[in-house]
């Protein structure tokens, strides 16, 4: 009988260690599927988002050849993304004269125009475009299966801050992104506490021409930046929508107290030299800017960004505007 309960006992506790060590294997097995649904979670590939132009682009991983076509996207993705999943920038990415990125991209072999062959020939997996960029082409890279990205050319300062979250989202850099978007809103907020003691009656007049004499008006980055240095736009307050090419006689009815000039043109010509016709321009020596020797060339990679150097631009109009105030 003793006997008997023993074994009983002894088949009791196999049984109760089998069905512990099950237990515990299922729960292992439970845990490891629920870390596996959680890494599938983390990952927001794959990504369906649609671009400017409405167009849904499908990306299935995280985007490790990149390409750039224009400054505006080159100067954010080298501020956001990996430099390693960066394939290709725009030609001018490297002229020191319009860009503010031209050091970090020399570590950026290929520089890419809008030739589709040299493009496919790269092999990127995502293309970031600007929304004027020829839609042929556009056709013509998507043909080849690659995924073409048309972003809103920018020219509010809120709407850099929503391009800047839109790349940052596809690239999965969200973070970076709202880190250089609080770069901006610091940079934003020193300048606005160094202005406050200028109210509408004080503001400046300032008129900003490229190389042809157009004037910078409404609807263009130039405007925001006048905005946001507390400055008026002589241009956008005569009525000039966008970019204008306007005569001397205009300037002169316009008479602004700072003039502007550009520090770099697509035509090649000597800024400085623009600079100084341009002071000894008989027909303008009445102009108050002229007068008082406020005609400046400032630097065309803040005063034309539509990046998040924008604000940059903001800094150097404020400062040129009102000296004083930045002592």
């Amino acid at each position: 009988m003793k006997k008997n309960k023993t074994i009983a006992l002894i088949l009791s506790l196999v049984i109760s260690l089998s069905l512990l060590t099950s237990c515990q294997e299922k729960s292992t097995q439970t845990d490891n599927l629920d870390s596996n649904k959680t890494k599938k979670t983390d990952s927001i590939y794959p990504l369906k988002i649609k671009d400017s132009s409405g167009y849904e682009l499908n990306i299935e991983s995280k985007p490790k050849n990149i390409a750039s076509l224009t400054l505006c996207t080159d100067e954010i993705i080298l501020s956001i993304a990996d430099k390693k999943n960066i394939k290709a920038l725009s030609t001018i990415a490297d002229d020191p004269g319009l860009s503010s990125v031209s050091e970090e991209s020399k570590d950026i072999d290929i520089k890419l125009d809008s030739n589709s062959e040299k493009i496919i020939e790269a092999s990127p997996d995502l293309v970031f475009v600007a929304d004027w960029s020829d839609k042929s082409f556009i056709k013509q890279l998507r043909d080849a299966k690659i995924n073409v990205y048309i972003y809103k050319t920018p020219s509010k300062i809120t709407e850099v801050k929503e391009l800047i979250q839109q790349l940052a989202l596809i690239i999965d850099e969200k973070d970076k992104g709202i880190e250089l978007i609080s770069w901006m809103d610091t940079k934003l907020i020193t300048v606005d506490e160094k202005l406050k003691t200028i109210d509408e009656n004080s503001m400046a007049t300032v008129l900003s021409l490229d190389g042809t004499l157009s004037a910078y008006g409404k609807d263009t980055s130039f405007d925001e930046i006048c905005s946001k240095a507390k400055v008026k736009n002589s241009a956008a307050e005569a009525g000039i929508i966008q970019w204008q090419e306007i005569n001397k006689e205009k300037i002169i009815d316009l008479d602004p107290d700072i003039i502007i000039l550009p520090s770099w043109s697509y035509e090649g010509f000597d800024a400085k030299e623009n600079s100084k016709n341009f002071k000894n321009d008989k027909s303008l020596q009445n102009i108050l800017a002229i007068k008082n020797n406020k005609v400046f060339t400032l630097e065309d990679k803040y005063i034309s960004s539509v990046s998040q150097n924008i604000v940059l631009g903001v800094e150097e109009v404020a400062k040129t505007a009102y000296p004083d105030l930045f002592k």
